[in-house]
Formats: C-alpha cells, sequence, structure tokens
C-alpha cells in the first residue's frame, strides 16, 4: 500500500543522492541539514528517522551512519549487508545461502584474473563482501557494459543475479536486493513498509522505491525512477534530499 502519511523512517540512497555521484564530493550543507533533522526524530513522530540504503561497503556505509548519527540499522551492498550502528555490528543478509556464497567467491576470482583482458580500463571495486561491482572502462555507456557483463556471468552463476546504478554492474546472490534487507529491517523494527519513504535515484533502486509508502527521488533520477515517485524534489542530489525530508515533516503534520 502506497501512502503520503504516517511516514515513521526514511531510507536514503548515497551515492547520487548524499553525494554528487560516485567518486565525488560530498555536499556537506544537506549532511549537516539532515544530521539536525534526524537529531529531531527523538522529539516524536512528527520527524522521521533517518537511515542508510547503499550498494557500497559496510565501512563507506558507516561512514556516512556517523555523521549523520543514524540509529537505524542500515543496508550495505545492496541489501548483502545490514549494519546496525547502536550495536555496532554487521551481519550478512541471512537469506544467502552457501551456494551463492560459493559462486560469487569463484567469480570474484574469475574477474580478478581476467577482467583486464575482457574489459581493458574497467575495475572491480573493492571491500565488497558477499557482492561484486565492476565499474566500466572510461566512456563506455553503463547499459552498454552492463549487456556485456551479462553475458559473462549468466553460464557462471545459477545462484546470482545482476543488476546496475548509475555508475556499476552488480552480481548479487539470487534473491538478496535494497528491498530484501529493507524487509527485514522493517519486520524487526515493527513497522509496516507503507510507514517507510525510500529515496534512491538509480535503477537498483526501482524494486525499492516500487514497495515503499512514499518514494521521493532528487531531480538528478534517472527518468525511469522519476516514474515511479509519488515526490520528484526540484532539487538535486544532498538539496533534493533534504528537500523530500522536509516534505516528509510536512505530511506527517498534516496527519
Amino acid at each position: 500500500m502506497r501512502t503520503s502519511q504516517g511516514i515513521e523512517v526514511i531510507f536514503i540512497d548515497i551515492d547520487g543522492c548524499l553525494t554528487f555521484g560516485k567518486g565525488r564530493e560530498v555536499d556537506i550543507n544537506a549532511i549537516k541539514d539532515l544530521k539536525n533533522l534526524n537529531k529531531k526524530s527523538k522529539e516524536g513522530k512528527i520527524y522521521p528517522k533517518i537511515a542508510l540504503s547503499s550498494g557500497r561497503p559496510q565501512p563507506y556505509v558507516e561512514a556516512f551512519v556517523q555523521l549523520l548519527e543514524v540509529q537505524v540499522p542500515s543496508i550495505c551492498e545492496n541489501g548483502g549487508i545490514i549494519y546496525d550502528p547502536v550495536k555496532d555490528i554487521s551481519f550478512i543478509n541471512p537469506s544467502i545461502s552457501k551456494e551463492a556464497l560459493d559462486e560469487l567467491r569463484k567469480l570474484k576470482t574469475f574477474f580478478e584474473e581476467n577482467l583486464p583482458n575482457l574489459f581493458p580500463g574497467a575495475k572491480m571495486e573493492p571491500g565488497k563482501e558477499v557482492s561484486i561491482s565492476l565499474n566500466p572502462p572510461k566512456g563506455v555507456d553503463i547499459s552498454l557494459f552492463y549487456e556485456k557483463v551479462k553475458k559473462e556471468v549468466e553460464d557462471r552463476a545459477r545462484h546470482l543475479y545482476i543488476t546496475r546504478s548509475k555508475s556499476a554492474v552488480d552480481i548479487l546472490p539470487a534473491g538478496i536486493s535494497k528491498l530484501s534487507a529493507l524487509i527485514f529491517v522493517v519486520k524487526n523494527m515493527g513497522l509496516s513498509l507503507d510507514k517507510v519513504c525510500g529515496i534512491g535515484d538509480s535503477i537498483n533502486d526501482i524494486e525499492l522505491l516500487k514497495n515503499v509508502g512514499f518514494p521521493a527521488v532528487p531531480a538528478n533520477s534517472e527518468d525511469e525512477v522519476k516514474k515511479i515517485a509519488l515526490y520528484i524534489s526540484p532539487y538535486e542530489n544532498g538539496r533534493g534530499v533534504v528537500d523530500i525530508v522536509c516534505k516528509c515533516v510536512e505530511l506527517n503534520k498534516r496527519g
């Protein structure tokens, strides 16, 4: 059920939302504003709690958790890892099978040995525990790179699937996604998805956004993502995220 009222927690993507894109600077002013808004969530349900939902590894997500003083379990590696800042622990999504982990290890070794020959200039992101992220060579369209990687992966991975963001092709255990991790986190919080706002900007955010109560996107989001949003901020990146959080507060005040 999609709603525009009673939002209790907001899950925010990082790259393209809190930053100006992968490898680019952080909007420090937006971070400060979001931190202050998150602090107000302790005062009651008018101000939703803030959490993160990212394809990045746990240490990267943890850094933003600290900047924003997040107290809600947050999603790393597109749902493969969940980080609980209150207990200061991270754990593998319990839905991941042993078969999927075995295939990931073999596929990671394959790309370590063959990536330079298969896709000259492409890079495999370091630090991932239960997923693989490949960045395309400079100047190569991410959609074309996705199709090429998909051909290499399909015959080697029966328990994995492939998706993409604006900047990387991601290979994950079957059934694992930002949404699957969100369902796990929200259930343990005693909430339902209709009390969640999701903020994202790229293709791999679509599944999550389709299933939350209030899907919202900054102005720099991909067109396919904008089509499913209940609210499109007129602002880009971090400023757009601040605007969306304020929109949630406004809707909560209306009751």
